[in-house]
Parts: C-alpha cells; sequence; structure tokens
C-alpha cells in the first residue's frame, strides 16, 4: 500500500492547504475584478460552510469514494477489478471516467429545478474567489459522495485513483474558481 493510501487524509488535506495559500496568495498580488464584500465577511462563511461539510462527511458518512474503493478492491467488486489491467492504466481510466461522471453531476445540478436550488448555493457567492470552489450546499454534497461512491462501486476503481481525483477535483475547483487575473495567452 503506498503512502498516499495509507496518509489520505493528510495528503488530501495538505494538498488542499497548499492549493488553498497558492491561490489566495495568486488573488491577493494579481485579482482579477474587485471585490465588493470584504474577504472576512466572505471567507467566514464560505470557509466555515467547507468545513461543516467536510466534518459532516468525515463523521458521518457511512461511506466515502475512498471507503467505496477500498470495500470494491477487498471483495473484487467493479469492472475494473474484474479485468487485468496494469495498475497505472486502471488509476487513468478511474480519473477520466469519474471527472465524466462529476460532468454529468455538475450538469444535472443545473438542469433539474431540485437539484438547482441546493446548487445555488455555490452560485449565490458574489464575489468568485478561491473560496468559492469549496462553497456547496450540504445536501449537495451528501448527494454528490453518494453518486462517487456508486460511480467507484461500479467501476472498482482503484483506492490511488479516488484518492488522485478527489484531490484533484478540490484542487481545479479552487483554481477554477479563483479571482486570478491570468496573462492573456494562458487565460485564452
Amino acid at each position: 500500500m503506498s503512502w498516499i493510501e495509507t496518509n489520505e487524509a493528510i495528503f488530501r488535506l495538505s494538498v488542499f492547504v497548499a492549493v488553498l495559500a497558492v491561490m489566495l496568495l495568486a488573488e491577493w498580488r494579481r485579482p482579477k475584478r474587485p471585490l465588493t464584500r470584504t474577504r472576512r465577511e466572505r471567507w467566514r462563511g464560505n470557509i466555515s460552510l467547507t468545513v461543516f461539510n467536510t466534518l459532516t462527511l468525515r463523521l458521518f458518512a457511512p461511506l466515502t469514494a475512498v471507503g467505496a474503493a477500498t470495500w470494491s478492491q477487498s471483495h473484487d467488486m467493479g469492472v475494473l477489478n474484474m479485468l487485468a489491467l496494469p495498475e497505472a492504466f486502471a488509476i487513468i481510466l478511474t480519473l477520466v471516467l469519474m471527472d465524466l461522471a462529476i460532468w454529468y453531476q455538475h450538469k444535472l445540478f443545473h438542469q433539474w429545478p431540485w437539484l438547482w436550488r441546493l446548487h445555488l448555493v455555490h452560485h449565490a457567492d458574489m464575489d468568485i474567489d478561491v473560496t468559492t470552489g469549496a462553497r456547496f450546499h450540504t445536501v449537495e454534497i451528501w448527494l454528490s459522495m453518494l453518486i462517487k461512491c456508486l460511480v467507484v462501486m461500479i467501476l472498482g476503481a482503484p483506492v490511488i485513483g479516488v484518492i488522485l481525483f478527489e484531490t484533484m477535483l478540490s484542487g481545479m475547483a479552487m483554481f477554477n474558481h479563483s479571482n486570478v487575473a491570468l496573462p492573456k495567452q494562458v487565460d485564452a
């Protein structure tokens, strides 16, 4: 078992804090647009909601995506566990297919009115910045985890692939929502 699998929470939290710090510094040095509310006002709510959502999942969820991958692997469940694929290929497939699943999930949250009402918590942030990338309604977070667990079990996704996906997903959400003025060539 790899160090990342053994220390999943520390790894994910370390990467989250590192990406958050880099994006906060970039927003401070090169903001794309001025904010209408103070950072303190916004961050208090956004970060509190993120911490609350993370804690509710960690403390009360019977299964997380990583737990679903561990369970699937130990029970030889899922498509990838039935195939004799090289681990690197299974990890790449996991990253691509999980990303596709989350893209469809996001699309549904925009299209179905009852899901949109939940997702609106994310879109109600008038000053988009790095903290917006983790600002979600608690019920949306739980539904998203349920969807991820189902996809992981159907796939039989390798544990390391799920950890990497979850880590990349949160890092990219912070980057995509950050208030950073990128050079025009990069932004295009």
